[in-house]
């Protein structure tokens, strides 16, 4: 019998790695104009942080990708950094606006955010949590619609009040300094079949499933019952059936899945086992690849 699908309390994201073409143009971008900072370089890779992340990575860049993100493929669709703050988030929406760096401010409700792309067309997300203005509503139709505490019904996708985000800086704030951002909030992925794909990471490695909406082509979950918008999205925006990225060019390399302990990391091998999912086992956990070839890495944290 396959043991119950469930992650257990504790587990988080942790780092996510991405392959870039040009390792000078990129470390510029991550760092100058996101704001994100260089931890330590291991494997290849360059270790990027802030000064909240406690000397955690959240993004790892592997230079050498033979060529940028190819569109209409499986892959990342973005990867969100949580910034705590308000303020923070005007902070870093007005530095990319002063450096004329293309971004777009959406209000989500239940949270707002920008979304854009790094030089080499890896989606980002930054997500402040505003739960309290209200909350998506549980069976959308159709399409997700966000509510108000007061019942007023909204797209949950309109622009956020610019003026009303810039008034929390003062006028003094200093821009370049670095990003504040604690944690990996979430990650967004294109797949080939939302739901063949959502019941891998639902039924065998154990996220619980929040919303699905089959005309929207779009799953999410929540690691945690108080996760705001979601901790895991899917979609099949790049088409259904969209083929893998071609070997060697920009975009995720992998993602990784924090949890408490080894016990953890077996009952995801387990489960993967039973399912016959070939994987790959590492030092402290698990490598298995979607059913639309991206890859996770499920760790002891």
């Amino acid at each position: 019998m396959t043991p119950a699908a469930k992650l257990p309390e504790g587990s988080r994201l942790g780092e996510v790695h991405l392959a870039v073409t040009d390792e000078a143009r990129s470390l510029r971008f991550w760092t100058e104009v996101l704001g994100l900072v260089e931890l330590s370089r291991a494997d290849g890779g360059i270790r990027l942080g802030t000064p909240a992340s406690d000397g955690r990575a959240l993004v790892v860049l592997h230079p050498g990708a033979s060529a940028p993100v190819v569109r209409r493929r499986t892959g990342l669709y973005h990867v969100a950094l949580h910034v705590p703050t308000r303020e923070e988030l005007a902070r870093v929406i007005a530095r990319l606006f002063t450096v004329r760096y293309p971004n777009a401010p959406t209000d989500h409700l239940v949270s707002e955010t920008t979304y854009l792309d790094d030089p080499d067309g890896n989606g980002i997300e930054l997500t402040h949590e505003t739960p309290h203005r209200g909350e998506f509503l549980p069976e959308p139709i159709g399409q997700m619609m966000a509510r108000t505490a007061d019942g007023e019904l909204h797209s949950g996708r309109e622009a956020v009040d610019l003026e009303s985000l810039f008034a929390e800086l003062e006028s003094s704030a200093d821009l370049t300094v670095p990003l504040v951002s604690d944690r990996v909030h979430h990650v967004h992925l294109h797949v080939a079949d939302v739901e063949r794909d959502g019941a891998f990471y639902r039924d065998i490695i154990g996220f619980p499933q929040q919303m699905f909406i089959p005309g929207f082509q779009m799953m999410d979950f929540s690691i945690s019952a108080a996760t705001v918008v979601h901790t895991l999205a899917l979609n099949a925006w790049s088409g259904v059936g969209a083929p893998p990225a071609p070997e060697g060019t920009a975009g995720l390399r992998r993602f990784t899945l924090e949890v408490p302990d080894q016990g953890a990391v077996d009952d995801v091998a387990a489960r993967l086992v039973a399912a016959g999912r070939p994987f790959e086992r590492l030092q402290s956990g698990v490598s298995v690849r979607d059913p639309s070839s991206n890859l996770l890495h499920v760790v002891v944290a």
